[in-house]
């Protein structure tokens, strides 16, 4: 995957800025949403036997993700049901949840080099005992032509919370992603959301609850004039990453 700019604000208000109003770019669609645990072996990922809460709704080129339990809940665990296993591969730690759909490009390519998706993201977590890492939240895009070959893959990743004591904490960060070229055949993509949890420490009556409540998990096409706009976001800090 190519560079991309990445954005992320941990626990503060992101400013929202106001862009050109333009024809649709995008249509997106809910695909599904899974918990993943380390697998026996340590060197890969297995669902567990049910489905997290989630449910996606589409917005004007873009796509909103809201837990469907109370107050936004996705998903919840005592102690005694968080099911991991140990690995030698960073790549592999305690729980992820992974929430994937397409989309289809209501024109003739990804229009200019300097479009981009931003992904806003307002989460929490609360839990009672041991410790908690969320180390990893990460989006995926990647577009393809009328005959379902890759064009291009772009991504970002960056927020992580280092270990947390019990509470209740809500983050909020936002990324993103350029294709970085004018894509003439693309006409449809895939995109994906991967945040990754480690619970450690806990005893077999602890409780551990994940939220994606209201004000969720967005998806937003800002065209290129949009792009001035970036400077009213204040108190954003800026990274790169390397996909």
């Amino acid at each position: 995957m190519q560079m991309n700019t990445v954005l992320a604000c941990a626990g503060a208000a992101l400013a929202v800025a106001t862009t050109t109003a333009s024809a649709q770019l995008t249509t997106w669609q809910f695909g599904s949403a899974s918990l993943q645990h380390v697998n026996a072996a340590g060197d890969g990922w297995e669902d567990f036997d049910w489905n997290p809460g989630i449910a996606g709704q589409a917005l004007n080129d873009g796509m909103k993700l809201v837990g469907t339990g109370p107050d936004g809940n996705v998903f919840g665990f005592v102690g005694e049901n968080y099911l991991t296993n140990t690995s030698t591969d960073p790549e592999y730690r305690g729980v992820q949840l992974v929430i994937r759909g397409t989309g289809t490009i209501d024109g003739a390519s990804w229009q200019h080099p300097e479009d981009l998706i931003r992904t806003t993201f307002q989460i929490g977590v609360d839990f009672n005992g041991g410790s908690l890492d969320v180390y990893r939240a990460e989006t995926s895009f990647t577009l393809f032509d009328a005959q379902n070959n890759a064009l291009i893959g772009v991504g970002s990743g960056g927020f992580a919370t280092g270990l947390i004591e019990p509470g209740g904490y809500g983050f909020g960060f936002a990324y993103e992603d350029r294709f970085g070229a004018n894509y003439q055949t693309a006409t449809h993509f895939e995109w994906s959301v991967r945040i990754g949890f480690d619970w450690q420490g806990q005893i077999f009556t602890d409780e551990l609850n994940f939220y994606v409540p209201e004000n969720s998990i967005d998806f937003n096409v800002v065209p290129a004039p949009g792009m001035a706009a970036l400077a009213g976001i204040a108190g954003l800090a800026v990274a790169r990453r390397r996909r």
